[in-house]
């Protein structure tokens, strides 16, 4: 009789996902929707993506503790070995749910998972290594000041000044005490930029090239740019809440609060005018009105973007990289599904996505195109108003994208910089007289955004600037970047 093959576990789904994203480059949000994984529990998925995501959110702190303990190097070691490894000390540091010895005992399981049962014991030992370095998880605060610098302190203790070496962060306000040294020793007093980029690089997993980069921005004080660099990478850090936006063809956001709050859903408004909070996060399948196009999720500085576009009823407004159409279909709201929105993409696959919106909403006024990278499909075409979602950097949603952090380089940046500078110039062409075209991103770089926007502008003296705004990234919002072009 043929033995039934044991159930996968949610550790072996992550190890797959994780390699598979290392191999493909694909979001993990998509690598789980395969055709492998559609008979798995919804649990075990959710536990499954929770703990890659988290591991990829994480991977610059977890690479930095198994550096401390390995006698190998990375590069000398098997990369599905270092694979495990990061798995087994994302859940002993960042996942607090999951019982100590349940993370190593099945962690040192997926060595066998992989056929390599001679690997278990090196596993174990790294673990329980890392393991007995954790002295306490404790609360803790920062003071950041001209006269005191850098200080990290415990609210319960707030005379006696914590180690930033030996603190290592899990959020805003909880960390774990470590009995050894880890991280460099921020040193604010010298304005040493590179070394407090290291710190803030290690202990909030970003790219260090990145935290230079917002620390060396001009006209900013040291010090402010090291508080908002760490503001910035303790945001990315927590998995961010759902915020809707209520569709005002089919509710209000009063009505819409009252309807959550009799499903005991707990939410509250936002500072949008569409806007509604999330408390805590559930599933789409779990919020009323859903499937009838009540409500879409969207953040709020994304909803920014299509208020001030300011879409009137009737107008022509083009939505050049429109998918998955959460702009396009706010657009369609503000115009009372009136006028024509043309969405376009360089993928059909894409384009989809922004027809199931617009059909699970009941819009009428949206039409799909897709253009090639030279929008050759908009030729003689004028509208009103030009939505340009650029791609981007996606450096203001790395809580979102957790897997950005470890492929995002500074040639990257560069590379963006020029395709957005290029669609902006082809898409003033398409403009009516008295039209506006609009630009955003989710990004915080300075060379995809104010310098972007700033270059334009003085290459031409037939626009000016109506509005800019960047956002920073907050535990209710999304970092981002907005700017509001139209004809002198």
């Amino acid at each position: 009789m043929k033995r039934e093959q044991p159930a996968i576990t949610a550790r072996q789904i992550a190890f797959r996902l994780l390699q598979e994203h290392d191999r493909s480059g694909e979001f993990l949000s998509q690598l789980i929707t395969a055709p492998e994984y559609s008979g798995i529990p919804p649990q075990e998925k959710r536990l499954a993506v929770d703990m890659a995501e988290t591991t990829l959110r994480r991977v610059y702190t977890v690479d930095r503790l198994l550096r401390q303990v390995m006698t190998r190097k990375q590069s000398e070691t098997h990369p599905a070995l270092w694979q495990i490894l990061r798995l087994g000390v994302t859940q002993l540091f960042f996942m607090e749910n999951i019982p100590e010895h349940a993370a190593i005992h099945e962690t040192v399981e997926l060595a066998r998972f992989i056929d390599k049962p001679h690997i278990t014991k090196l596993i174990n030992g790294v673990l329980r290594n890392l393991q007995r370095m954790q002295a306490g998880r404790i609360s803790y605060q920062a003071n950041i000041s001209n006269t005191a610098g850098f200080a990290l302190v415990n609210p319960e203790q707030p005379e006696t000044t914590l180690e930033p070496m030996r603190l290592l962060p899990v959020n805003e306000t909880q960390a774990w005490l470590l009995n050894q040294d880890l991280f460099p020793r921020p040193d604010l007093a010298a304005s040493r930029v590179s070394t407090m980029a290291t710190y803030l690089a290690e202990t909030l997993s970003l790219p260090d090239w990145l935290v230079k980069d917002w620390m060396t921005e001009p006209s900013i004080d040291p010090l402010d740019s090291f508080a908002r660099a760490r503001r910035r990478g303790l945001v990315f850090l927590d998995d961010p809440r759902l915020t809707l936006r209520v569709n005002p063809l089919k509710s209000t956001r009063d009505d819409y609060l009252t309807t959550l709050q009799q499903a005991t859903i707990e939410a509250i408004a936002g500072d949008e005018p569409q806007a509604i909070r999330l408390i805590k996060n559930v599933s789409l399948a779990d919020l009323p009105g859903y499937k009838d196009g009540v409500f879409s999720v969207q953040d709020e500085t994304a909803q920014k973007v299509a208020r001030l576009c300011d879409p009137k009823p009737h107008m022509h407004v083009l939505d050049l990289c429109a998918a998955p159409g959460s702009k396009t279909t706010h657009i369609a709201e503000l115009m009372k599904d009136t006028g024509v929105i043309v969405a376009c993409d360089i993928k059909p696959a894409r384009l989809v996505r922004v027809r199931e919106n617009a059909t699970r909403q009941g819009f009428k006024s949206i039409q799909t195109q897709l253009i090639d990278r030279t929008s050759s499909q908009l030729a003689g075409r004028k509208f009103d108003r030009i939505l340009i979602d650029a791609p981007c950097s996606n450096t203001g949603v790395l809580h979102k994208r957790p897997e950005v952090r470890g492929r995002l380089t500074p040639e990257d940046i560069r590379e963006l910089s020029d395709l957005q500078a290029d669609l902006l110039h082809r898409m003033l062409s398409h403009l009516k007289p008295g039209g506006k075209l609009i630009y955003s991103t989710c990004s915080l770089e300075r060379d995809e955004n104010d310098q972007l926007i700033s270059s334009l502008l003085s290459s031409s003296s037939n626009y000016h600037l109506e509005h800019r705004e960047q956002t920073e990234p907050t535990s209710h919002n999304d970092g981002g970047f907005v700017a509001v072009i139209s004809e002198r």
